[in-house]
């Protein structure tokens, strides 16, 4: 039960921040003519001056599951530096 509700909050996270990455402007921010695409590091939104907003389903994808991955190696990494209670 703990492992599930570890994934869950992992995955919960991994949500947050695909999001605030492609929200924040100078963070994974491209520009291309007058396309601007945000999100790291896969673009997720892609915004013209012309007010068209564009959203890509499959990197948003991509970056949930790879944030959810490196979180979960860098609790692996942690965990392995904590040592374990005699109790």
């Amino acid at each position: 039960m703990k492992k599930l509700v570890t994934k869950r909050n992992l995955l919960i996270l991994s949500v947050m921040i695909t999001i605030i990455t492609a929200m924040i402007p100078n963070l994974g921010m491209k520009v291309i003519g007058e396309y601007h695409h945000y999100g790291c590091p896969a673009e997720v939104l892609s915004y013209a001056s012309n007010w068209r907003i564009g959203f890509s389903l499959w990197n948003f994808l991509f970056n949930i599951v790879f944030y959810y991955f490196t979180l979960r190696i860098l609790m692996i990494i942690i965990k392995g530096f904590i040592p374990k209670s005699p109790h």
